[in-house]
């Protein structure tokens, strides 16, 4: 089966260049790893990636479009996650 990522709205909140970077970043291919160890992927585990806020990910969406490096990218997304080294998972930074 094939997932596919449609935009909702006419303008989307953020591009699809700034999802993607925030899906390829190492913590939340960390967090998704914690939700599912397979090499398949259901449409409900991708829905259940905790994923930042708009607000957020517009932050992300400037170091696109300043074509910042992966790992400069990364180092952001991260901050946006708590990691809990105690075996409790991977949340959002409230």
């Amino acid at each position: 089966h094939l997932n596919m990522i449609l935009r909702c709205a006419d303008k989307p909140a953020i591009s699809l260049a700034t999802l993607s970077a925030i899906l390829h970043a190492d913590i939340v291919d960390a967090a998704f790893r914690c939700i599912n160890g397979s090499v398949a992927v259901s449409a409900s585990e991708l829905e259940s990636i905790p994923l930042p806020s708009v607000n957020q990910a517009r932050e992300i969406e400037v170091l696109v479009n300043n074509r910042a490096t992966r790992e400069q990218i990364n180092e952001a997304v991260s901050k946006m996650y708590l990691f809990e080294a105690d075996g409790q998972g991977i949340a959002l930074v409230a």
